[in-house]
């Protein structure tokens, strides 16, 4: 008696989830009778093998704009039914369409051996292959995708990286453009080489020419006292046997004076000529230059030093030359 207590008062509550559970029930048997009365009467006319009538009660029931079915199960079932209906008509295409509809919604079907006949069976199976390879012709072309979005991305990145650090090289760079002149590659001394950049080349007209000239302008004195001697010695009765020996050493330094301006003339005229045809208008230096430090860093506390040394040869004004040495640095 003890026990039959507790059940009288749970008897209400289960009577009323009943009802609840019944009402749910018939409200959603009221809503498929419809869907349910249209698949059967197309399932018999295929059963009655009245394939034209069966053909166009599943086209009107499976119609996307007005057709009554809408449960999944059905729908799946009357293509079952219509694609069979189709190959009995002979119209295969349009039953692989189907077929391939329903496995769209339900890869898994598959159809009841004892319901259709073989022909509709390997029609099926010929549709679940076509099915599952292009599956995986999807999945591969999906791979496909994902890889080239990822090469595209790492390819971005890298790009990126690249822009990035020759935007800091030509932040820390500073490009100094010297203009040149022709005017300048006229001038001898190996002048035009130092202006195009060819020192050791410049350093050779430089001090071959420097060599030359000075040896015709110190012959000039030796000529012109040797000539002076035998001048004086001509005119003194005493000293005229010695005349022509003065007079031969002025002519060996004559002569030797014009060998060394021929010579002089001939490198002048080398180094002008090889200056002009590799002339260079334009030559770019690049200077390092340091970028401000970010806020919150503190720069490394490191000294740095870098010394550089320059040599520039001149002209004289016609009593000599020279040359500019120079030593600069950065503390």
């Amino acid at each position: 008696m003890a026990d039959r207590a507790p059940m009288r008062s749970r008897a209400p509550l289960l009577l009323a989830v009943a009802a609840a559970v019944a009402l749910i029930t018939g409200g959603a048997g009221a809503q498929t009778l419809d869907e349910q009365t249209a698949f059967k009467k197309g399932r018999y006319a295929y059963a009655a093998k009245s394939f034209d009538d069966a053909d166009a009660m599943f086209r009107a029931m499976l119609d996307p704009r007005t057709g009554l079915l809408h449960d999944k199960v059905l729908v799946n079932e009357a293509r079952m039914y219509w694609g069979a209906t189709l190959i009995a008509r002979g119209r295969k295409e349009e039953a692989m369409a189907q077929f391939d509809a329903l496995l769209s919604s339900d890869p898994k079907y598959e159809p009841d051996p004892t319901v259709f006949p073989l022909e509709v069976g390997k029609a099926f199976i010929d549709a679940q292959a076509a099915y599952k390879k292009r599956l995986i012709e999807a999945e591969e072309e999906a791979k496909l995708r994902e890889k080239l979005r990822r090469e595209q991305e790492e390819a971005a990145k890298k790009a990126q990286i690249e822009r990035m650090r020759r935007l800091e090289t030509l932040a820390t760079e500073e490009h100094v453009v010297d203009h040149h002149s022709r005017w300048i590659a006229l001038v001898p001394f190996g002048i035009g080489q130092f202006q195009n950049g060819k020192g050791g080349l410049g350093w050779f007209f430089l001090s071959s020419e420097s060599l030359f000239l000075a040896g015709a302008i110190v012959t000039v004195p030796i000529y012109l006292t040797q000539l002076h001697n035998a001048s004086a010695a001509y005119s003194t009765p005493q000293d005229r046997p010695i005349a022509q020996a003065y007079q031969d050493r002025a002519n060996a330094a004559r002569y030797t004076n014009l060998a060394l301006n021929g010579v002089f003339a001939v490198l002048v005229a080398a180094g002008i000529i090889e200056a002009e045809l590799d002339y260079v208008p334009d030559v770019t230096t690049v200077k390092p230059r340091n970028l401000p430090d970010l806020p919150g860093v503190s720069p490394a506390a490191q000294p740095s030093a870098r010394i550089t040394f320059g040599a520039v040869p001149i002209l004289g004004d016609g009593r000599g030359g020279g040359l500019v040495l120079g030593v600069g640095g950065e503390f």
